[in-house]
Order: structure tokens, then sequence, then C-alpha cells
């Protein structure tokens, strides 16, 4: 197994549950098969018509909210959270370039991010976490190379819209906001 750099979150023996206590509550919680031999979505097969239509029923107030994280370089979530991570950087590459010879006339700006892809809101793909050797649906985790996910990828997702539920820990705890890195534990949903 080709290994990038070191590992993210240190040792296994560090996980505050035994590898004993994992393989029971996996195995007990586990959908493989469920869809398939070969369905590389998961869960994601219960989001169908019917559920995207019952998500759309529950809309009331119509108001949105920014689910995204910032993408500097100064405000980032990586900033020592893991080590080898980092925030991502943004470079103008062209400002205010005429597109003809009349600079009057049209110009463009560009510019180019450049980030790992946790540095961000994103979804994970079932390929991202494997245990022993194994990804969802008893995939293969050597599918997974350094040229990507050849089974269970993001690419399996597909368009998602679903109902969801927004929890404002900070409001709860009575706080404005929670101090960058705050680890929301499962004490604070409770």
């Amino acid at each position: 197994m080709a290994r990038l750099g070191p590992p993210l979150w240190g040792s296994v023996h560090s996980a505050s549950v035994s590898s004993k206590r994992f393989t029971e509550i996996a195995s007990r919680v586990r959908n493989w098969g469920r869809w398939g031999d070969d369905d590389e979505r998961g869960t994601l097969n219960l989001i169908d018509d019917a559920a995207r239509r019952r998500a759309a029923a529950a809309v009331r107030t119509g108001k949105a909210f920014s689910l995204g994280l910032a993408m500097s370089e100064h405000e980032g979530i990586q900033i020592g959270l893991v080590p080898g991570r980092v925030n991502p950087t943004r470079t103008m590459v062209a400002v205010n370039n005429p597109l003809s010879d009349d600079p009057e006339w049209i110009c463009s700006s560009e510019d180019v991010v450049t980030m790992a892809l946790q540095a961000a809101t994103h979804w994970d793909a079932l390929a991202h976490v494997s245990y022993g050797g194994t990804l969802y649906n008893g995939h293969s985790a050597a599918t997974v190379t350094e040229s990507g996910a050849a089974r269970c990828g993001i690419d399996k997702v597909g368009p998602l819209v679903t109902r969801g539920v927004l929890l404002d820990v900070a409001g709860a705890m009575g706080i404005d906001f929670l101090e960058p890195g705050y680890p929301i534990s499962a004490d604070d949903l409770d």
C-alpha cells in the first residue's frame, strides 16, 4: 500500500474505541449487500424521487444558510488541525486583461485556487476510509491508488437533494460562534 504522507490522525492505538468494539459495531450497522454486491452508493440509495419530494415539501420559510467554509490562507480550517494539510491559496493570474487590441472594450480577470480537497466544505466518498483493507460493500481498498478511486469514488454519488437538519451548536451553548478547530462531540449534540 502506498503512503503519500504521515498518518493524518495519529496511531490507531490512540483511538477512544477499541479495534474489537469498532468491529462489533461495524458488523451490526453495516449495509453491505443491501443494494447488491456491486453497489457503491450505500445509504444514498435511500434518497430517491419520493425522498426529494418530501424534502421539498418540508420547506417552510425558504431561508438560506451558507454552509461553506472560508477558502482563505488565513481563515481556513486547516491551520494546525491535521499535519500536512494546508489552507487554500488564491493567485490572480490575470487582472483586467484585454481580450482585444482595444483595452476599453472587453477585459477579463482570472484567478486560480490551489487547495487540498479536505480544505473546504465537501462530501467524503465511500472510498475515503477503509478498514482491514476493505472499502464499503467489500470492495478492495487496493482500488484506491494515486490515480484516484476506481470503486466507491465520489463520482458514484450524483446530484444530491434531500432534507437536512441544521444544528446551531454555538447557539445551543449560548455563544455566537465556536472557536476555530472546536471538535463537535456527541455530548454537544445531546
